[in-house]
């Protein structure tokens, strides 16, 4: 008994009729079976021949698979003895694809912070084939967007796990680049040593959203008022959440564009425009408006917007020193006082004003509020009227005659 051809599904046997036929040989019949034994279990298929010839083809096999065949001849009074055992493969067929084919996004957000994009990074995750018909030498990656086939790839490492991870990053040379917000689709196949397998069912899926191009801002010319409006990024990369308005400040003078910027605000917003009252924004001011569309993370900033706020608005002093007597320049007319530096953020300080008002013995400085007003009425009509014996608070001392 011997084998003649073999194929993926089909072996083709040979023998030669028994030495001692002891009668006509009617036919033949073949037993086998997909196993290395021989043994009457193992050896559970049957196919015979016509007639008494010494030659059959076993059809529907299993790919790759060993077979074990045995061959009797048959008179009319029954059957002769089998012939050793032959064991045979099939040869290599196509594998079957590759199941639970997913791809998916690592990341959540692919804008890493404020308009800092996230290297994209894809998942792909397989299982291995139900039958190879081979062996396994490895798997054929192809990634797609928008049917057009940007990767290209075989694995050939780790074949021995029922489920196989591989990364495809923007790292790879083969790849042109991956982009966020976009469609994407996975298609798997396995090969062995002469055969490339079936395509796995295709894995479709979205990168997550990126970083988006900066809004195009535009001044809005109102009287008193500061305004922006804008239009949306021309490279959203993804569903936009809402906008983030930044307003900052630097002191209004020649150099305000080289000044050090101070956060005003920062508030988001759902439609296109942004607008406050000059008279809320800090004095004496160069208003700096910036916008940031906002996905997942913030992206790229406008250009700049800048208003001018002219207002004056000098600071209340801080505490001046206190004289003691002890102090040097102590009369009984008179006494010196170290005045407090103003600063001049909010605009040029041209005059300081002292005011001095008179105590008596038992008074505390907390009790001179409620006997002469606060600090912007002393000197106005709305300062309560001095009680019966005392007097008035007046200016000590003036200087410059601007009048802010």
């Amino acid at each position: 008994l011997q084998t003649s051809s073999t194929s993926h599904d089909a072996i083709s046997l040979t023998w030669q009729q028994p030495a001692v036929t002891n009668g006509v040989i009617t036919h033949y019949s073949v037993q086998y079976g997909p196993s290395m034994n021989c043994s009457d279990n193992d050896l559970s298929n049957e196919v015979t021949t016509q007639d008494s010839t010494t030659s059959r083809t076993v059809s529907g096999l299993v790919p790759y698979t060993m077979y074990t065949f045995r061959v009797r001849g048959f008179t009319s009074v029954g059957p002769g003895n089998f012939t050793d055992c032959l064991q045979a493969r099939t040869t290599e067929s196509n594998p079957t694809q590759p199941t639970s084919v997913e791809l998916n996004d690592a990341a959540v957000c692919n804008c890493e912070s404020i308009n800092t994009p996230r290297p994209i990074e894809l998942q792909a995750r397989w299982r291995r084939p139900q039958h190879v018909y081979g062996e396994l030498r490895g798997y054929n990656l192809k990634l797609q967007n928008q049917s057009s086939t940007i990767y290209d790839h075989n694995i050939t490492h780790n074949l021995f796990h029922d489920e196989l991870i591989y990364v495809i990053s923007d790292n790879d040379v083969e790849l042109e680049g991956l982009q966020p917000a976009q469609e994407y689709t996975l298609m798997v196949s396995a090969y062995n040593d002469v055969y490339g397998g079936q395509v796995s069912t295709p894995a479709v899926n979205r990168t997550s959203d990126g970083c988006p191009t900066a809004p195009s801002l535009f001044k809005n010319e109102l009287e008193g008022i500061c305004g922006v409006t804008w239009t949306a990024p021309t490279k959203p990369r993804g569903s936009i959440q809402g906008y983030s308005v930044q307003v900052t400040s630097s002191r209004l003078a020649e150099d305000s564009l080289s000044s050090e910027l101070e956060l005003v605000s920062t508030s988001q917003e759902s439609g296109l425009d942004w607008s406050a009252s000059l008279d809320n924004l800090p004095a004496y001011s160069l208003i700096h408006v910036t916008v940031r569309a906002v996905i997942c993370a913030e992206g790229e900033s406008s250009s700049e917007v800048t208003c001018t706020v002219t207002r004056i608005e000098p600071p209340d002093p801080a505490s001046i020193s206190t004289v003691t007597s002890k102090s040097s320049s102590l009369t009984s007319t008179s006494f010196d006082i170290n005045l407090p530096i103003i600063s001049q953020r909010n605009g040029p300080v041209s005059c300081y004003q002292i005011i001095v008002v008179p105590m008596e013995m038992d008074e505390t400085i907390d009790e001179m509020t409620s006997k002469v007003g606060g600090p912007q009425e002393v000197l106005t009509v709305a300062a309560p009227p001095a009680p019966e014996g005392r007097t008035l608070p007046y200016i000590a001392a003036a200087f410059s005659s601007y009048t802010n």
